[in-house]
């Protein structure tokens, strides 16, 4: 009697073992290949519990590079280039020189008036970015 000659079988599933079961994969990350179908979720809408949702609607808009700038008094020159800059609103700040303020060898002494760019995620540190005649 004559046998069928037939590809072998998954002991399990009963698929044919040349094939794969398993989704595609991505060939370098192994990921699957194939995209979620699912919908991304909305983002919340709620506020947040704690009471820091003013300061949060005011620096949403604002990205690490967006600086305040305001205006002030040099008082002091701490070594490694920092300035402790009295601003004009009555608090102090810690302000390095910007770049081209160094790359141009402008000279900033105790005395003189700046302009210190401010972070709005730390105001207790800035960057010197204009000193005035």
């Amino acid at each position: 009697m004559l046998k069928c000659l037939r590809a072998p079988e998954h002991p399990r599933t009963g698929a044919p073992a040349h094939r794969s079961t398993r989704a595609p994969e991505h060939p370098r990350t192994r990921a699957p290949a194939h995209r979620s179908t699912r919908a991304p979720e909305p983002p919340s809408t709620r506020a947040p519990e704690h009471g820091y949702t003013r300061a949060l609607e005011r620096t949403a808009n604002l990205s690490k590079d967006d600086l305040i700038d305001v205006q002030g008094t040099v008082v002091a020159v701490h070594s490694g280039g920092l300035y402790r800059v009295q601003v004009d609103s009555g608090h102090e700040v810690l302000a390095q020189l910007s770049g081209r303020m160094r790359r141009f060898r402008i000279k900033v002494v105790p005395g003189d008036r700046v302009t210190v760019g401010v972070s709005p995620y730390d105001p207790t540190r800035g960057i010197i970015t204009f000193r005035a005649r």
